[in-house]
């Protein structure tokens, strides 16, 4: 029975095929969890990190006045993303630093998870995958690949294919300079 633990936890996956076919180097995974298990494990809700989000920002959602995911009922496993710092990512990897750090997609994001769950956690089946912006678009993809391994997916502001405009968005993101506390040092949006 897996109890609650809002502290940090890691899970090392090792080297990761990614949907290019380049080799992600010692993936390590970040999450957090929150409430209980039950008995038979059906009460599992997979909340995967927005962009530049990270599982520490998970607790407003679950622990406020009208939570998003009530942690008295469910079992919630809040999921670093691959490339935000915490799991395996461009500055913290001992062997693919900076540029040398392949690219990935939110495909690569949701396989991570699925290893997370069944190799690791030994999950094996979710009561739903919650997402919120990239989070909503990691739930189309679980949505898409594990469809029978999840009974809901809810996306929140999500979107299953980019537009024109969330591509020029997400792609001044992902290129801006990031400072301290997650604080744009250049430009403004």
């Amino acid at each position: 029975m897996l109890l609650l633990a809002s502290a940090l936890l890691t899970a090392y996956l090792g080297d990761f095929v990614l949907e290019s076919g380049k080799v992600l180097k010692d993936l390590t995974i970040g999450y957090r969890t929150y409430g209980t298990l039950n008995a038979d494990g059906s009460n599992v809700i997979l909340f995967p990190t927005w962009f530049n989000g990270k599982t520490d920002g998970v607790k407003s959602y679950v622990f406020n006045k009208h939570p998003l995911v009530d942690q008295t009922k469910y079992f919630v496993i809040a999921v670093d993303a691959i490339g935000n710092g915490v799991s395996t990512s461009p500055s913290n990897s001992a062997t693919q630093k900076g540029k040398n750090f392949p690219r990935i997609t939110i495909a690569d994001m949701v396989r991570s998870q699925h290893l997370l769950l069944t190799k690791h956690l030994n999950v094996n089946q979710l009561h739903a995958v919650v997402g919120i912006s990239m989070g909503g678009m990691q739930t189309f993809e679980w949505m898409g690949q594990y469809r029978t391994f999840m009974k809901k997916g809810i996306s929140i502001v999500g979107t299953p294919h980019m537009t024109g405009a969330d591509m020029a968005l997400w792609m001044e993101m992902a290129t801006s300079k990031v400072g301290g506390g997650g604080k744009r040092s250049s430009g403004g949006m």
